[in-house]
């Protein structure tokens, strides 16, 4: 019995020591990536335990990310640019001066990577076409389709993001046409929609409405879902029986109420409810033009109602441009000095072209020249000429017999008055134009 428990013990002991020896390779290899990347940054062999395939494990590149000088991935570069931007969707002035800048470095940064990286890294040519569609420069991937430096599953989506970032907006769209941007991966698939959208022609609304609604859901909080929203509220608001003006609109002001670009979508909209006559007399857009006013800012309904009188100006819209002038003026907290002066004249140009013409024209005088842009002084002018060539428009004489002003021959008789009559009204006529010129212009 004794002999059997020694020997019972020595296997127990044996067996004891090949667990500790079999252990030890395992636990090594649960360490954390974090904690191999520290031994590897102290190792002075790191450099001959690299792999010798063109492969670069991601561990690798996160190491040397970290060190000075060292060279970034391009999915690292664009990272930051993406960052960069989605800052500037929530407000922040800053990094809007910086984007300029930072495109034009991270730039070089791509047109300088090593050329296998491209090839053996799919996050590496993602980065590269979402660069372009960001507004980088589009040299980095005319490089990569020249040299054959792209997977081919992305090849025909950077030739059409190519494309359209040189202007050729018909060849892109043909590229783009059969693709489905639901089917690409998630951090290309918005900004695709949002690009197949820009270069769809305004005669197909409904596609291109589709398109933003899959670039705002397939990158929400985004630049992308900031950028679709302002392209496709002003869209909405012709369309205003659908619900989706309001919707849209509560979404964008929530969440990029603050965004650089705000002041953009402010000027396109109140283009869009001029254009649409949204208080022109339909109660149901008058209702959804003061609710929508009714979520902005003070600041922000300001420059909305400035803009929105001045278009209505521009179109002859007499009712939008006093319900326009008339909210603008009862914002006291935002107006400025400078503000009263251009909401006159709209009011007073309408009054001057409609049914008011002697207020009219009596408020143009007071309008405070001083106060008013270029354009717009000039546009005064043109009023106030306009109401003296109305002022001095002569009387036509009343003609009982009319053969009394027949020539011998037979034709009528061009007495001073008709010449005058005819000369006043060719002049007016000019100056109408030029007035609707200088709309246009404000316009621009």
């Amino acid at each position: 019995m004794i002999q059997q428990l020694l020997r019972s013990v020595q296997l127990g002991l044996i067996v004891l020591a090949a667990g500790f020896v079999l252990a030890e390779p395992v636990h090594a290899g649960s360490k954390s990536d974090d904690s191999y990347s520290k031994k590897e940054k102290g190792d002075k062999d790191a450099e001959s335990a690299k792999p010798a395939k063109p492969y670069v494990p991601v561990h690798v590149w996160e190491q040397y990310a970290t060190l000075p000088g060292g060279p970034k991935p391009p999915y690292m570069i664009v990272r930051k640019i993406i960052e960069l931007q989605n800052r500037v969707a929530r407000g922040d002035r800053s990094a809007f001066k910086a984007q300029k800048a930072q495109l034009a470095a991270a730039s070089r940064e791509l047109l300088a990577v090593d050329r296998t990286l491209w090839l053996t890294d799919l996050r590496n040519a993602r980065a590269a076409l979402k660069f372009v569609m960001s507004g980088g420069p589009p040299d980095i991937l005319r490089q990569l389709i020249r040299d054959s430096l792209l997977p081919t599953r992305y090849l025909k989506l950077a030739t059409a993001v190519l494309a359209y970032s040189e202007g050729r907006k018909l060849d892109a769209y043909r590229l783009l046409r059969d693709a489905n941007p639901r089917d690409m991966e998630a951090t290309l698939a918005g900004h695709m929609a949002l690009i197949k959208a820009l270069t769809i022609g305004a005669r197909r609304p409904n596609e291109i409405r589709k398109l933003l609604n899959d670039a705002r859901i397939l990158s929400p909080g985004t630049i992308v879902e900031e950028s679709a929203l302002r392209r496709q509220i002003p869209l909405e608001a012709t369309m205003p029986g659908n619900g989706q003006f309001d919707m849209l609109t509560s979404r964008y002001l929530r969440r990029f109420g603050q965004s650089v670009f705000s002041s953009g979508l402010l000027l396109q909209v109140a283009e869009t409810l001029a254009r649409e006559d949204y208080a022109g007399g339909d109660p149901k857009k008058l209702r959804r033009l003061k609710g929508f006013l009714e979520k902005l800012r003070p600041s922000q309904r300001k420059r909305l109602l400035m803009s929105l009188a001045r278009e209505a100006t521009g179109w002859g819209l007499a009712k939008t441009t006093k319900f326009a002038v008339k909210e603008a003026q009862k914002i006291k907290s935002a107006l400025l000095l400078e503000d009263y002066a251009p909401l006159q004249l709209y009011e007073s140009a309408m009054l001057v072209l409609g049914d008011d013409y002697d207020r009219g024209r009596q408020m143009i005088e007071t309008v405070d020249d001083e106060l008013l842009t270029a354009e717009q002084s000039e546009l005064r002018g043109a009023i106030r000429s306009l109401t003296g060539a109305i002022r001095r428009w002569p009387d036509v004489p009343n003609v009982d017999d009319e053969t009394k002003f027949e020539t011998e021959n037979g034709g009528p008789l061009a007495w001073p008055e008709v010449a005058a009559a005819k000369t006043s009204a060719k002049q007016s006529n000019e100056l109408i134009a030029s007035i609707d010129s200088l709309m246009q212009e404000l316009d621009r």
